[in-house]
């Protein structure tokens, strides 16, 4: 249960080419509309054989992570990457996020953004920009966001990642926005550290969009006391 890896697909599926759904001769003909080169290397050449050829591996960037009886989970998609720290240190949010919800069963939910971070010196000269983890987590109704629980997350993720990739700071929130297919909305939330206007103008994409008055006032709350 401790693999994980790209999630990829060695098999044709019927939505992967919906550009061509119903009239596979006119791909790449002059009348379709779709990008094959683009298509090709998007998807198609994340992996290579000994002899250099492409391995026929559609590549959708997704991790994902096995088990036993046969079935894996969708950790979230690699391509949404953090620098953190200041060496830089290149991880996917998913990862980290997965880091969180593996170390203890009293999170139900994760989501991570990367904020920057004044490294103020001790005599009050200001230092350099990095940028930190902050995670957002959701929590079973009874469960509070205490040090204990707090130092728990950290130390996992520190095992997991390293020290670069452990979150500076944990809030508690209600939800995390989600779109209809239920992938994580992290753009909704970082807008929402920011304080960015118009971060909740647009909620066409978000399914679960009744949790963003909490999950404002929860971001909201932590920037004041900060």
């Amino acid at each position: 249960a401790e693999l994980k890896g790209r999630l990829v697909v060695t098999r044709p599926w019927p939505s992967m080419a919906r550009t061509v759904w119903g009239d596979p001769e006119l791909a790449a003909s002059e009348g379709w509309v779709g990008d094959l080169d683009t298509y090709r290397s998007r998807y198609w050449s994340t992996f290579c054989a000994d002899d250099g050829e492409p391995v026929m591996a559609l590549d959708l960037a997704d991790l994902a992570r096995p088990w036993a009886d046969g079935s894996f989970s969708v950790l979230g998609h690699s391509r949404e990457e953090l620098r953190l720290g200041v060496d830089g240190v290149v991880v996917a949010a998913a990862e980290l996020e997965a880091a969180i919800l593996s170390s203890t069963s009293g999170v139900i939910d994760a989501i991570v953004v990367a904020l920057s971070h004044d490294r103020t010196h001790a005599d009050g000269q200001q230092g350099k920009l990095v940028s930190v983890a902050i995670a957002c987590v959701v929590l079973p109704d009874g469960v509070e966001l205490v040090e204990e629980l707090i130092n728990m997350l950290k130390l996992a993720v520190h095992e997991a990642l390293g020290a670069s990739c452990v979150p500076a700071d944990f809030v508690r929130i209600p939800a995390i926005p989600r779109t209809h297919n239920a992938k994580p909305m992290r753009n909704v939330v970082q807008r929402l550290f920011r304080a960015e206007s118009g971060a909740l103008s647009d909620v066409s994409e978000i399914a679960n969009s009744g949790c963003l008055l909490e999950l404002k006032s929860a971001i909201d709350e932590w920037r004041f006391e900060q």
